[in-house]
């Protein structure tokens, strides 16, 4: 679950690096992205001014757009190498305040968006004041469960997590685009 999946598609940039160089072989990947809805009227991004104004929200869709479809590319590109590939994006009409990274049902990564002022988001030829968010820069809290975990809690968050995750997945959200 995050804005624009811009941060995933450069933490799976060196894996698929290593799958193309024959470094690792994975028979499958499977992957579920949520991202916010632009129907839905969200908190972030928005104009400092003018709130009520839909391009900061056709900027967040085109970037969104970019990102899923080089994350699209990227993944797809697996398959000449032997590997199974399956992505499924859906939209929630939810402005996310976190970005959420769920692995394997055993690991969940966690970062927070800081809110911003941006008053040089380029879009369209001019330059917007928005109220933004900063994700890229985020720093992700690991936990595990299972033996790896540091403790009952740690392994709790997971599992809450990933219900947190398929409670959107199988209620709210549809596909993307």
């Amino acid at each position: 679950f995050s804005l624009t999946t811009e941060t995933l598609n450069n933490a799976l940039a060196w894996p698929v690096r290593q799958v193309m160089d024959h470094q690792l072989t994975p028979r499958s990947v499977t992957a579920r992205v949520l991202i916010p809805s632009l129907e839905a009227r969200l908190a972030l991004p928005r104009l400092i001014d003018d709130p009520e104004n839909p391009k900061p929200r056709e900027r967040l869709h085109r970037i969104q757009t970019t990102y899923v479809n080089a994350l699209s590319n990227s993944l797809n590109s697996l398959a000449q190498f032997g590997t199974e590939v399956t992505l499924t994006v859906r939209t929630v009409p939810l402005t996310p305040t976190h970005k959420l990274y769920l692995l394997n049902g055993d690991e969940a990564l966690i970062g927070y968006y800081q809110v911003v002022k941006n008053e040089e988001a380029a879009f369209e030829g001019e330059q917007l004041a928005l109220y933004d968010v900063l994700g890229l820069t985020a720093k992700l809290f690991r936990s595990t469960r299972g033996p790896q975990a540091r403790d009952e809690q740690e392994s709790s968050f997971v599992e809450e997590s990933q219900q947190f995750f398929d409670s959107l997945w199988t209620t709210i959200a549809v596909p993307f685009g």
